[in-house]
């Protein structure tokens, strides 16, 4: 597994939670 397209789903999923809450 890539690990940088592993860390960069986990900050897209983290961002997207973020708005979430902020919505």
């Amino acid at each position: 597994m890539d690990v940088v397209l592993f860390l960069i789903h986990n900050n897209c999923m983290l961002a997207l939670k973020i708005l979430n809450l902020g919505m």
